[in-house]
């Protein structure tokens, strides 16, 4: 699972470094066999994009308690609080006008 993680962050910070964006929470998102979905997030100090710290955080976030011997269907990383990476506040438009 930790592997999956990996490239789940590297493709997040791709995104991110794609549009000039870095974000202040990392959350994780987890699906069980059964269903169940949990899902944790961490608010940081300073806003991250690099693959490096967004793998930390989220490696911290999914810890073996949270997840145990359970059975794993669906895992996702997200990063909300959007800025620019010196940490300035963005508007990011919602629509495309063509």
């Amino acid at each position: 699972m930790h592997n999956q993680l990996t490239g789940l962050c590297e493709r997040t910070s791709r995104r991110l470094i794609k549009h000039g964006l870095a974000g202040r929470v990392v959350a994780i998102k987890v699906k069980f066999s059964n269903f169940e979905l949990v899902s944790r997030q961490l608010s940081l100090p300073a806003p991250v994009q690099s693959a490096a710290e967004l793998e930390r955080v989220a490696r911290h976030l999914l810890t073996v308690d949270f997840v145990g011997s359970r059975a794993v269907r669906l895992l996702g990383v997200s990063v909300s609080g959007l800025v620019n990476p010196e940490g300035r506040d963005v508007v990011v438009p919602l629509f495309t006008v063509v």
